[in-house]
């Protein structure tokens, strides 16, 4: 969602964007240092966490534990009202969930040449406009970096978390 885009640009603008071994995404293709060509868009594929991390990164429960000896029906409406929300929303509902933003980075830029906001794991660009944002590249270096979060009804509960590779362009 464009709040999920928006909520990684400013942890990256607050110098909140961590680059922690075990929460880190870590880049599986193509390697790196490999030679992205300029005409085919490649194939990237990611594992969400590095193999250190002891447990699964999932977000945190919105529903508190209710205890049982309240009666059925009172457990059943607080459920109700805890899933409720107060908030106006312009055009969708919030997300909730691992969140990723690819960036394709120039050599020493900070300004994205091609980005992308997924939720899976891999991913292949557009040719057409891998094709533009890769043109007069040929012979360049370029960083792909790839930032995870995790998002409970909107808001950045986990990370970001950042892992780049080096790679280089040509035909």
């Amino acid at each position: 969602s464009d709040e999920n885009l928006a909520a990684f640009i400013n942890a990256e603008a607050s110098g909140k964007v961590k680059e922690d071994q075990c929460k880190s995404p870590v880049i599986t293709s193509p390697a790196a240092g490999a030679k992205l060509s300029i005409v085919t868009s490649p194939s990237i594929a990611f594992d969400d966490a590095h193999p250190c991390a002891t447990t699964p990164i999932r977000p945190r429960a919105g529903l508190r534990q209710i205890p049982r000896q309240q009666p059925r029906y009172s457990r059943i409406v607080e459920a109700l009202f805890a899933r409720m929300s107060t908030e106006a929303q312009a055009h969708c509902g919030a997300i909730s969930g691992t969140n990723y933003y690819l960036k394709v980075l120039p050599p020493g830029g900070t300004t994205p040449i091609y980005s992308a906001m997924l939720s899976v794991t891999s991913f292949t660009p557009d040719s057409a406009k891998w094709q533009k944002a890769m043109s007069g590249r040929n012979g360049q270096t370029v960083t792909v970096v790839i930032e995870r979060a995790v998002f409970l009804k909107g808001d950045m509960n986990d990370g970001p978390y950042s892992t780049q590779a080096t790679f280089s362009v040509g035909p």
